[in-house]
């Protein structure tokens, strides 16, 4: 890529705009999606179809967006990304009642005041045989 150009990529239900202007800049649209809303109004998206194109497989992917995500579309946020990503979020697909809660933490820490800013969180479903996914080496 040349200074200043982007890149427009449809990747499954997603759209990725790379811009490079001194540093790069991605937006990611998501289209066709389940949504899951809490109390809060923060929300989670997940996409069972997200194409990666290293893996050659879908997989799903489940993205956690603030209160203050659509109240401001030039606001930047930070984001944390999280393997496991079925353990992740309590929501309604959830299968586990045990799960990490990341989302109701977050929310509960924007209500207290006690996080300084927002957060995005993507979080991506490991695939089936999980051990081969996260070690390099075979079953011992």
């Amino acid at each position: 890529m040349l200074e200043n150009e982007a890149l427009n990529l449809a990747i499954g239900r997603f759209v990725l705009e790379l811009l490079r202007s001194n540093a790069y800049h991605v937006t990611l649209t998501m289209l066709n999606t389940f949504v899951a809303q809490g109390d809060s109004m923060s929300r989670i998206v997940i996409d069972d179809h997200f194409y990666s194109p290293l893996d050659r497989f879908e997989r799903t992917i489940r993205i956690y967006l603030p209160t203050s995500y659509d109240k401001d579309s030039d606001k930047r946020y930070p984001v944390i990304y999280m393997t496991d990503g079925q353990n992740v979020f309590e929501h309604p697909r959830t299968i586990r009642k045990d799960t990490w809660q990341v989302n109701v933490t977050l929310d509960k820490m924007i209500e207290e005041g006690t996080l300084e800013r927002a957060w995005i969180v993507c979080a991506i479903d490991h695939e089936i045989d999980r051990f081969a996914e996260y070690t390099p080496w075979p079953y011992p």
